[in-house]
Order: structure tokens, then C-alpha cells, then sequence
């Protein structure tokens, strides 16, 4: 069996509108973060504007009563660095960024769209990808963008989501609640440094799978991101589709 990702090929080296990327830094170990997760469910795969949802548990929860299934250190210091560029003092949840430039409170509905809107009239860099299953655990991923129009020295990464995925917390805040969330990352992978200046960037990782996960309910997500100031030049991403 094949799994393909359906994808565009570049065209014209141009920047566009869009796509606009969102992370959510949550945990299940958290009585305030089921509403902002909530409301990633409904902005994931939205197309107005298109967004690329993200949700990153911390594990900063862990200690208080939940092990939160899916947290990991490394969404605990991706946020840390986040607060020491916008500048917004401590890491705190729910906390959304939306294309690495603007930070707000995850459930403040008002706030994210207003934020949205305006990253949506950003122009981004052209990013494709596609992808194909070569055995049940591994898959294989093609990425190219044109980066002429990067303004610095960027990184790119990608990331391999599952949603909607359920947890019934027993303990902690949360204790009782049956916890629904979107695009849980499941896997973060760095590709590396980005040229900043001129043609096209060209990536073709392998990324091993864990027989847990359900394709049919993944995304990959590969997005590239200014290194000093962390604001995201473009992204893409792809849902699973399984073929004959």
C-alpha cells in the first residue's frame, strides 16, 4: 500500500498570501487549556485564512498530579525561546504564536483572529512537499521552496501531526474530563539552515513512524523560520491520504 500526499508543484518563483502557521503550547495537566484546544480543532485546516495548526504539550504539567501523553521537553524549550524573543516574560498556557510573531492567550478568541488576519496579508515564501509511505514505518518526504526573498539566515522543520486524538485524565486539574485535541505533534524533525539569499531550497527527509499512529488522521507540516527573530517565511502541509 502507498501513501501519498497530494501536493503543487512550484511555479513561478513568487512570494504569496498564506499560508499562516499557529502553535498552540498546551498540556492536559491544565483546567485553562481544553478551551484553546477547542478552538485549534476549529482553526486547524481552516481556509480563511488557510492555517497550519500545530499543538505542542510542555511536560512543565507533569509534576502536578497528569503525565500529559503527549508532552515533551523539547515544545517546553521551544516556547522558553519564544518568550525570550517577543519578549512577553514567562511561558505560561495556553499560549498561541501565530507565524512565530505575535504571542496571546490561546483562548482568546477576539485576539487570534485579529492576529490571523493580519498574518494573512504577509507575503510568504512558496514551500511544496510530498511524501510517500516505502514501508509501514517509513516515510519519505520531499520539500522545496524558493527562498530568494528570505530576508536572513533561516532554519527549516517539520512536523508530523495526529488529530483528533482523546485522553481521559484521571488526575491533576483535568481529573475526569475526556480531553479532545488537534494536530498533536507527534514527531519534530529540524532540517537544518535555509540559504538566505538566491534559488531553492531542496530537503528529502525519512521519518520513521510509530505503528501507534493512525495515517489517516496525520499531516506533515514543513515550515521555515527566521532564525533571529523566529517569524515564519513560509509553510505547507499535507494530509495523509492512503491509495492503492
Amino acid at each position: 500500500m502507498l501513501l501519498v500526499l497530494s501536493f503543487p508543484l512550484l511555479g513561478v518563483p513568487v512570494a504569496k498570501r498564506g499560508p499562516v502557521l499557529v502553535e498552540l503550547f498546551t498540556s492536559e495537566g491544565c483546567s485553562s487549556c481544553p478551551p484553546a484546544d477547542a478552538l485549534l480543532r476549529e482553526l486547524d485546516g481552516s481556509g480563511d485564512p488557510e492555517v497550519i495548526a500545530l499543538g505542542e504539550h510542555v511536560d512543565y504539567w507533569n509534576q502536578l498530579g497528569w503525565v500529559d501523553p503527549f508532552s515533551s521537553a523539547a515544545f517546553s524549550r521551544r516556547q522558553e525561546d519564544y518568550a525570550r524573543r517577543l519578549g512577553g516574560g514567562g511561558v505560561y498556557t495556553p499560549q498561541l504564536v501565530v507565524d512565530g510573531r505575535r504571542e496571546m492567550v490561546g483562548s482568546d478568541r477576539a485576539q487570534v483572529h485579529r492576529a490571523l488576519a493580519e498574518a494573512a496579508d504577509q507575503a510568504k515564501l512558496p514551500v511544496a512537499l510530498m511524501a510517500r509511505l516505502v514501508s509501514p514505518a517509513r516515510l519519505q518526504v520531499q520539500v522545496e521552496a524558493d527562498v530568494a526573498g528570505a530576508a536572513g539566515a533561516a532554519e527549516a522543520f517539520l512536523a508530523l501531526t495526529e488529530g483528533p486524538l482523546e485522553s481521559r485524565v484521571p488526575r491533576g486539574e483535568n481529573a475526569g474530563r475526556v480531553l479532545t485535541h488537534a494536530a498533536v505533534v507527534r514527531k519534530w524533525l529540524e532540517l537544518g539552515p535555509v540559504a538566505a539569499t538566491g534559488g531553492h531550497y531542496r530537503a528529502a527527509p525519512s521519518v520513521e513512524l510509530d505503528p501507534g499512529w493512525r495515517p489517516e488522521r496525520m499531516k506533515v507540516v514543513v515550515f521555515i523560520q527566521e532564525r533571529g527573530t523566529g517569524q515564519v517565511l513560509g509553510a505547507a502541509s499535507a494530509r495523509l491520504d492512503q491509495a492503492e
